[in-house]
């Protein structure tokens, strides 16, 4: 695999228009209709997360303090270098102080995929 630089990431709109997303791979790079994504996104403000139907989605801080998730009307807290858990396709919002995240989006029909804790230098 080559070595990607951050520039070199696909910028994308988050469907609700309220961030940008730098792609890292996809089934179909740039392309919608995925059934696997992984993108790093910085969340600077309060916000909804963008519904994504029958996708699993995995979150993980990769810098910033922790985020707190309402998903579904449950609190979900996302630590830096721990792996959040939470399904795409139920209403979730926001509540944080400035971070980026590394997600894996997957349909959940289909590939499977664990993302464990760790640490970036």
């Amino acid at each position: 695999m080559a070595l990607q630089k951050f520039a070199d990431h696909l910028k994308a709109p988050w469907p609700n228009g309220r961030g940008t997303s730098f792609e890292i791979a996809s089934q179909t790079p740039g392309v919608a209709g995925w059934t696997w994504r992984v993108a790093i996104a910085p969340v600077v403000e309060d916000c909804d997360f963008s519904h994504f139907e029958n996708v699993h989605r995995q979150l993980l801080i990769i810098s910033g303090d922790e985020m707190i998730l309402n998903v579904g009307g449950e609190n979900v807290v996302c630590k830096p270098n721990e792996v959040a858990v939470f399904a795409g396709d139920i209403p979730t919002t926001a509540k944080l102080y400035c971070v980026r995240s590394f997600e894996v989006l997957k349909s959940k029909s289909c590939y499977e995929c664990t993302q464990t804790s760790c640490d970036f230098i």
